[in-house]
């Protein structure tokens, strides 16, 4: 549970600080329904809808799973890890493209710029502040290492 409230204050403190600074300028459809759809859509391609959804309920879990199970839910985090990765970066290079095409028009190159970094933030904010610590939360549980840092096979024999 605490964990919880510590996850909305890091996420808070991040829509806090957009909120601050004119939040209606961190919000592009197109780049974050890019993000999104293609991030969690590779995945879904590679891993069938169950699968990715399982892995993300299992990654929020506190209770350790069989190794087998927390071994496969890690690699499929991980490739929707590396596909809202690389939704981003396909989102930053279309923004790219379309501000080199209308450089001509100075009024066009503000907002081509503005959903390439979009999207590059989106992707980072969900892959790695959202879908990492479930990876990461899950190769500990397979590795078998406990809150004090040390592996239960070296707690079993001292």
């Amino acid at each position: 549970m605490m964990q919880w409230v510590f996850i909305l204050l890091g996420l808070s403190s991040i829509v806090g600080s957009i909120a601050l600074g004119g939040g209606s300028n961190f919000f592009d459809l197109p780049s974050a329904s890019l993000v999104l759809v293609a991030g969690f859509g590779f995945a879904v391609a590679f891993h069938g809808v169950g699968a990715t959804f399982a892995a993300l309920a299992a990654g929020c879990r506190n209770t350790a799973l069989p190794d087998e199970d927390t071994d496969f839910h890690a690699i499929v985090l991980q490739t929707l890890r590396n596909s809202l990765c690389a939704a981003g970066a396909a989102g930053f290079m279309i923004g790219l493209v379309r501000m080199l095409h209308n450089l001509s028009d100075p009024t066009q190159v503000g907002p081509s710029m503005a959903a390439a970094a979009l999207s590059a933030l989106y992707a980072i904010v969900l892959s790695e502040i959202v879908v990492a610590p479930l990876v990461n939360r899950l190769r500990i549980q397979s590795e078998g290492v406990t809150k004090t840092g040390t592996s239960s096979d070296a707690v079993t024999e001292a």
